[in-house]
């Protein structure tokens, strides 16, 4: 019987990953995103042009990895908003090509996003140049 579960999907495309791990360690809860995500696959949702060209609804692989994406997002937001402005900056200004936290390589900004992701997230502080 194929899986019709997103979660548990996910788990067999991405057996290695430390991603639902992760993100509990920066306080957040990858049950909602699966939640979230479950429901649209439930609700057979995609993108409304795809269903006006006829092209074949997405299958749940598509929204497993949909949840993937959704993790590290969560995840980069939770990494840089608990990042303190001096730490930051010496990543930044450290930084040759990719910036990567030290718990997963599968996350990473090029210098200038990270500044940008922590200059939005940080808008009360000095902004990193």
């Amino acid at each position: 019987m194929a899986t019709t579960s997103v979660s548990a999907r996910f788990q067999e495309l991405f057996p290695d990953t430390n991603l639902i791990s992760l993100l509990s360690k920066y306080g957040g809860d990858a049950d909602d995103i699966f939640e979230t995500i479950q429901g649209q696959y439930d609700a057979h949702e995609q993108e409304p042009l795809v269903g006006l060209l006829g092209i074949k609804a997405a299958n749940i692989d598509t929204f497993a990895r949909a949840a993937y994406w959704e993790l590290i997002s969560d995840i980069r937001v939770r990494y840089l908003s608990s990042l303190p402005r001096s730490e930051a900056a010496a990543i930044a200004a450290a930084a040759d090509v990719l910036i990567t936290p030290p718990e997963n390589d599968d996350i990473d900004w090029s210098a200038d996003e990270f500044i940008s992701d922590w200059n939005d997230l940080h808008r009360g502080e000095e902004p990193i140049k």
